[in-house]
């Protein structure tokens, strides 16, 4: 568990010039967790740098709405699609996946790259009997619109 000795307050200044931080603490880790999903000593060697930003939300209550917030105020709104593209590819997240799943994927035979694989458009066609197929795609349609169910099923933009 994480412990915070003081409260972080972050924001523009009024020059709007940048972010300023005031009162920064840095968490403690105060014991160890462990089960068959989590493992709180892989923390136990990690040091924050000066410059690093900590995300703190309780589950389901906003952590990718924070991180877009404060991503907004690092880039001054700026949006650089070229390696927004990049980092969503299928290719750039197999290459990289030990960055981003569990212990590094070591729960896996294949490790994170098994993790992290390409399915298969449609597959439910083979599984599901055929009324069960259409009460999916129509649920697909009403959730997702035409466009998007439609790539769904084909992997083909319309």
């Amino acid at each position: 568990m994480l412990e915070f000795s003081t409260v972080c307050n972050i924001g523009i200044n009024s020059a709007n010039q940048g972010i300023y931080m005031n009162s920064p603490a840095i968490p403690r880790k105060t014991r160890e967790f462990q089960n068959h999903h989590f493992d709180s000593t892989i923390w136990n060697d990690f040091r924050f740098r000066d410059d690093d930003i900590i995300i703190a939300t309780y589950a389901k209550s906003g952590t990718t709405w924070v991180q877009q917030i404060i991503a907004q105020l690092l880039f001054n709104g700026e949006e650089n699609w070229e390696s927004i593209l990049l980092h969503c590819s299928f290719d750039y997240m197999k290459a990289n996946a030990t960055k981003s799943v569990p212990l590094g994927g070591a729960f896996w035979d294949g490790e994170a790259q098994s993790f992290i694989h390409k399915g298969t458009n449609g597959r439910w066609r083979d599984i599901l009997e055929k009324d069960e197929s259409l009460k999916y795609e129509v649920r697909a349609t009403e959730e997702l619109g035409e466009e998007c169910a439609h790539w769904l099923a084909t992997g083909e933009m319309s």
